[in-house]
């Protein structure tokens, strides 16, 4: 399986412009010979999107721009992230999730579990977190398709975890073969090299292979905040600043 990685810079509210983007990199990506490309968290409306997926035009445009891509990337899968309803009980309005879509179509829909509210980010404001993850098949692999935060919580990398439940432990867990993470972030000095060491641990430690993308936005969060933010990677990981 040769999978692409669709590195672009979404425009918050741009729906046909992140569309059309969307569809020229899979074009591109199956021009090369893979047979699934990725796009980061929320690329489809842009991140970060705050309080603007509290309007139902918001939504519904995010909606008609995924039908968009889905039905002129035929041949190729796509994973994107974008925003999808939640259920009335959860008193909020919208899931942060990822969709494959294949033939055509959305085949199969996974939202974020873990929703950070340190440092700059804040999504529990806005998002609903996922009750339950499902595994998907894709070429002959069980693929776990987590969404930024829900690959940030490794506890052979992290000295003190923020939160109890690891995603990626339970898909694997479940028979996961194949990690894959899209995210987002603002952008911050160290960020990459950081989280190339953190999947690679994934990857060590569970036997499996992983891929990642992500978009950034260009805001600058000071390093130091963010690291006090998360707790220290383990000695064996730890980064010089």
């Amino acid at each position: 399986m040769k999978i692409a990685l669709g590195q672009i810079n979404p425009t918050v509210g741009d729906f046909a412009g992140n569309a059309a983007k969307m569809v020229e990199y899979s074009h591109r990506a199956q021009a090369g010979g893979a047979g699934l490309i990725l796009f980061p968290e929320l690329a489809v409306c842009g991140y970060p999107p705050r309080d603007l997926v509290e309007r139902g035009s918001f939504v519904t445009h995010n909606r008609e721009a995924v039908e968009r891509i889905a039905a002129e990337t035929r041949g190729i899968a796509v994973i994107c992230g974008l925003v999808t309803p939640a259920g009335a009980e959860t008193g909020k309005s919208v899931m942060n999730s990822a969709a494959l879509l294949k033939d055509g179509a959305v085949a199969f829909v996974q939202s974020k579990m873990l929703l950070p509210t340190y440092d700059v980010f804040d999504e529990m404001r806005n998002f609903a977190p996922a009750t339950e993850q499902k595994l998907f098949s894709f070429c002959g692999k069980q693929i776990a398709l987590t969404i930024c935060e829900d690959a940030w919580n490794d506890k052979h990398f992290w000295n003190k975890p923020l939160y109890r439940f690891d995603p990626v432990e339970a898909l694997i867990g479940a028979g996961g073969n194949f990690v894959l993470n899209i995210s987002a972030s603002p952008f911050w000095l160290g960020k990459r090299e950081l989280r190339r060491e953190m999947l690679a641990t994934i990857a060590h430690n569970y036997k499996t292979r992983s891929a990642a993308t992500i978009a950034s936005y260009s805001t600058a969060p000071a390093w130091s905040s963010v690291r006090r933010a998360r707790s220290l990677p383990r000695a064996s990981h730890s980064k010089k600043t």
